[in-house]
């Protein structure tokens, strides 16, 4: 199984006594970041000690991710961000700081911090204090890739274009399989409510390097690629591949589908403004691990575009206490970043909401997102304290709230009313239509009076975690399994 582990930047700790450890020279580079803060104890089952710890740095997403290593003086830390070339640093984009966890052979036992989101900015200094915690420790994203990896990519915005997906034989699976190896690949459709099944419904569309399916419409053995017809904006509304080394039974418990990664497409719906209305909110994700999260990559020219802000469609990001991210679609050089604010990261997990204006949207839009199936635990993000939390299903699978791990066994404050309790608010068009609150009695999510009820996690939506104010301070961090 191939696992996409941290990929070290170069980065130091440098000591308060001026003394240093690196994973590269430093004095080639100068530091653009830098960042310090405090460490202290988990206050509940105490380390005992919060001295010779590693504290990182790494970007969760895309794949690549970074880390520092070394000491720190008694109970502080300062991390040098060096940005080159070879390794650039995007100060647009999501980081996080946390400390390794100690025991990495039994990690429930060992101690480190949870995930603490960074923006880089402008001014080359921020200052993250870090929390130890039993069990805790940061958390890079592994894909389970089975012994052929598929990639998946756009061949263009236009509606009625097509899909590319490129193949490798994964190098690190064990057994090994030779680089050429003839494939077979399979496909499942789905209705756009989020019906993606690991194992279940799959029927093959190409057998030992041919074509078996008139989806398919070329398959290029020499640069390991095949091309699927007529799927951007169109019918089906989810469609997913897997690849087999040929020959291989799907029900193979080594080598089947279940040990394999998939790739995907999902259609989402941007509303055009209704009647009367100079514009309308749809709240979408991402329900794909992307390799480039950038807005031009993951949607593309799909949408709405102007030659001024005021006309194109825009897109927002939630940033703990507001639309701190907000981009526009130029029709002249694409997603442009507004300025004052910070580009969108359109990553799994995290909602995103898009504006559309009746000065160029005419009609709804179907953007069609690809990317790669998340197969493994996705999380933490962290349900913050007395406010709201955009979030996302990062799975293409229509999940319950409680069997997503939002339950008052994992941290959801439950009230007998909906003021005394968390809320969990869906968007039906253009108002939150859809708004649950944490019922003690049930000890369930119920419809607030007046409401629909949100009764699960739908693939490609957007939805608003209301946390209580009288929960307990820190609020929690929210994870979730395939």
């Amino acid at each position: 199984m191939r696992k996409l582990f941290l990929l070290a930047l170069i980065l130091c700790l440098v000591l308060t006594f001026g003394v240093s450890k690196c994973l590269a020279e430093p004095h080639i580079y100068v530091a653009n970041w830098m960042i310090v803060g405090t460490v202290t104890d988990d206050p509940v089952t105490p380390s005992g000690n919060v001295n010779g710890r590693n504290v990182v740095f790494y970007q969760m997403y895309p794949e690549t991710v970074g880390a520092a290593s070394g000491a720190y003086v008694p109970g502080k830390y300062t991390v040098n961000i060096y940005n080159n070339g070879n390794i650039p640093i995007d100060s647009t984009a999501d980081y996080y700081m946390a400390i390794e966890n100690d025991n990495p052979a039994d990690p429930a036992n060992g101690y480190g911090t949870d995930p603490v989101l960074v923006n880089i900015n402008d001014e080359g200094y921020l200052v993250v204090d870090l929390e130890l915690k039993k069990g805790a420790g940061p958390i890079p994203l592994e894909i389970d890739e089975g012994p052929v990896m598929l990639e998946l990519a756009r061949d263009g915005d236009s509606v009625g274009d097509g899909l590319t997906a490129t193949w490798a034989v994964n190098p690190d699976y064990i057994p090994p399989f030779g680089p050429n190896n003839p494939i077979d690949v399979y496909k499942l459709e789905g209705d756009g409510s989020g019906q993606f099944d690991s194992t279940t419904g799959w029927t093959q569309v190409i057998n030992n390097n041919s074509p078996t399916d008139p989806i398919v419409t070329n398959v290029d053995v020499g640069n390991k690629r095949f091309q699927i017809s007529n799927q951007v904006g169109n019918d089906p509304k989810e469609i997913y591949f897997k690849a087999l080394i040929a020959g291989t039974p799907t029900s193979d418990p080594n080598h089947g589908l279940g040990e394999t990664a998939a790739v995907g497409k999902f259609n989402a719906v941007v509303a055009k403004p209704p009647a009367g209305k100079d514009y309308a909110y749809s709240f979408v994700s991402v329900p794909f691990l992307v390799s480039n999260p950038s807005a031009q990559s993951v949607f593309g020219d799909q949408l709405s575009s102007a030659g001024s802000k005021a006309e194109a469609t825009e897109l927002w990001g939630w940033t703990g206490t507001t639309f701190g991210n907000q981009m526009y679609l130029s029709d002249s050089t694409g997603w442009e970043t507004v300025p004052g604010f910070s580009a969108v990261s359109a990553t799994p997990g995290f909602g995103f909401v898009f504006k559309t204006k009746s000065a160029s949207a005419q009609n709804d839009s179907t953007l069609s997102m690809v990317g790669k199936v998340i197969n493994v635990g996705f999380g933490p993000i962290t349900i913050a304290s007395n406010t709201y939390t955009f979030l996302a299903n990062p799975y293409p699978a229509t999940m319950g709230l409680k069997a997503a791990g939002l339950s008052a066994a994992d941290g959801v404050k439950a009230g007998a009313g909906s003021g005394l309790a968390d809320q969990f608010w869906g968007w039906t068009g253009d108002t939150f239509g859809e708004q649950a609150y944490y019922n003690t009695t049930a000890d369930d999510w119920q419809a607030i009076a007046g409401f629909s009820l949100v009764s699960d996690l739908g693939p490609a939506r957007t939805f608003v975690y209301k946390r209580n104010p009288d929960a307990p301070a820190g609020g929690f961090n929210w994870s979730v399994g395939p």
